[in-house]
């Protein structure tokens, strides 16, 4: 059940993005994300939308790309409706499932606490080689 909300708010969440930036366009955005951002994503809006926006939400459920795809796109109400509802819904269940396990906030700092090593190790290991060569 809780994953069914979660989805049903998230895509609900993009659906408002998505007609505030159809709608009212550029004088609305503007004041909600940078222009800059949305221009850097339009060259990056492939040909076959639905399937396209499918993957996209599957590791990307931002909203930047709600506005994107509401000002620089000619895709229908329900068919952007249908994709985010798609690609969101994973994400949903597997949040939903964490959310019941026993310690689930542990695990998940610990997994957020991991990404961050990592990262912080590869971005050191590429500073001390640029500053060799």
């Amino acid at each position: 059940m809780a994953a069914l909300v979660t989805t049903i708010g998230w895509t609900a969440g993009s659906l408002i993005a998505f007609l505030i930036a159809r709608r009212w366009g550029y004088p609305i955005v503007k004041k909600l994300t940078s222009m800059q951002r949305l221009r850097q994503m339009e060259r990056y809006i492939p040909e076959d939308l639905f399937w396209s926006i499918v993957l996209l939400r599957l590791v990307l459920p931002m909203d930047v790309m709600s506005y994107v795809l509401g000002m620089l796109t000619d895709i229908g109400w329900p068919k952007y409706a249908a994709a985010t509802a798609m690609g969101l819904t994973p994400s949903a269940f597997i949040l939903a499932y964490l959310g019941k396990l026993p310690n689930a906030y542990e695990i998940i700092a610990f997994g957020i606490g991991v990404v961050l090593v990592v990262g912080s190790v590869a971005i050191a290991r590429r500073r001390k080689r640029k500053a060799r060569t």
